[in-house]
């Protein structure tokens, strides 16, 4: 995977990001910071929280819902995209326990979890909390929701727990690691991955009645959060810019380089063509698949230079013997007269000289179809 560095417009440490499509996005950090992009995060912008609080997770159920939590009970609910936002703080059995990561299904059902095994419940939107029990003692540092009622949850000396009734009772599951778990995902409600404070990934397909390791660290490493994408893909996220990814299902993974040695605190995937991750000093990296185009068998391959044009069907053009063609019509007479040979589809991106219009599509794709094999 290829990663390219976005600004963040801030220093600060980002604990969390959550994208509903592939240019409406929010991250959280320290200090109460809100950062929101409207196009795929070219541009970030900071919005006013109302809160001075750390903020360590976000989720977003919607281009408007959305709510954020952290440090002292602090949660943050927003029904407009985070042009404002409602403040509280959850009181547990007279203290305000730190929250780590929350997790809504739909505007409505919302879970959140923190620390000394604090685990709430929300069924309207945030305006109230219900507090759950579970076998987690301790920090509850993530969870995760399929429906609004099967979900897991995980922390502190690798324990891991599920639901099948929204929360109201939990069974613990074994895990087969001591390490405090720090992130869990779930495609369905078979299929799921963990990782912990060690660097291991976990891994299961029967819903967590079995976890097993299916990537153990070959250094010092930490994972800190993780995220699945596609219909096999899973990525990891931790110290030092680590971050790791797999494309079948935890059967093989590869460490990719996103550029940053910060500690990446938190990853969230769209789908398999858009990431993203945060994390410290302001730290936003955004990983982007280009979409593929079926291509004409030509097996001749020419030399690329800087002088070439893309056109709106995807055909790259090289210039030969001289040609320049700059209007629809050059274009047509420069197509019509290459062979095969001097033509090869390399490149699948959008034209990049639209003001050739839909004349020098129709005219590409001609030249295109007479220069494939009968």
């Amino acid at each position: 995977m290829s990663w390219s560095a976005q600004t963040s417009g801030t220093i600060v440490d980002l604990n969390g990001v959550s994208f509903v499509d592939a240019k409406h996005g929010w991250a959280v950090g320290d200090g109460g910071m809100v950062l929101r992009t409207e196009d795929g995060g070219k541009a970030w912008g900071t919005q006013p929280s109302g809160t001075t609080q750390g903020l360590l997770g976000v989720c977003f159920a919607g281009p408007g819902f959305g709510c954020a939590v952290g440090y002292n009970g602090t949660i943050l609910t927003t029904g407009t995209g985070g042009q404002s936002w409602r403040v509280t703080q959850h009181i547990r059995n007279g203290n305000r326990e730190n929250l780590f990561d929350v997790h809504f299904v739909d505007p409505v059902h919302g879970w959140a979890g923190g620390a000394h095994g604090t685990l709430i419940a929300t069924a309207d939107g945030g305006a109230t909390w219900q507090d759950l029990s579970c076998p987690i003692g301790q920090q509850v540092a993530a969870i995760h929701f399929v429906d609004a009622s099967h979900g897991w949850a995980a922390g502190a000396d690798g324990a891991i727990c599920a639901t099948t009734d929204g929360g109201l009772t939990w069974t613990a599951q074994q895990s087969g690691t001591i390490q405090a778990i720090t992130g869990i995902r779930f495609s369905d409600r078979q299929r799921g991955f963990a990782c912990d404070l060690g660097g291991a990934v976990l891994s299961t397909v029967d819903g967590g009645k079995k976890w097993q390791r299916c990537h153990s660290p070959s250094a010092s490493q930490t994972l800190l959060a993780l995220d699945l994408f596609g219909a096999q893909g899973c990525c990891a996220v931790g110290s030092t810019g680590l971050l790791l990814t797999t494309a079948d299902n935890g059967t093989s993974w590869r460490t990719d380089s996103t550029g940053s040695a910060a500690r990446l605190q938190a990853v969230d995937f769209l789908n398999a063509a858009h990431g993203w991750v945060v994390g410290a000093g302001g730290t936003i990296m955004c990983f982007e698949q280009r979409a593929s185009v079926d291509v004409p068998s030509w097996t001749h391959e020419v030399a690329i230079d800087p002088v070439a044009l893309v056109l709106p069907n995807g055909i790259y053009v090289k210039w030969v013997e001289g040609h320049h063609p700059h209007t629809p019509e050059h274009l047509e007479r420069f197509l019509h007269g290459l062979r095969p040979a001097e033509l090869r589809v390399i490149s699948a991106r959008a034209a990049e000289l639209r003001q050739l219009s839909t004349q020098v599509e129709r005219v590409a794709s001609q030249a295109a179809g007479k220069g494939q094999p009968a």
